[in-house]
């Protein structure tokens, strides 16, 4: 599994690719939001 990776190597690569999740998941809540923002808008407006 570990094949000549330390585990101070591994957290250093696991610390990028947790940000990078983060990033991902923010920007997909974010688009939702906004989406839902101009539906709810939209609905609004048509009334």
């Amino acid at each position: 599994m570990k094949e000549g990776t330390t585990s101070s190597g591994q957290t250093a690569a696991q610390q990028p690719s947790v940000l990078n999740t983060l990033g991902r998941v923010q920007g997909r809540v974010q688009g939702l939001w906004f989406g839902w923002t101009l539906l709810h808008g939209a609905s609004l407006l048509s009334r």
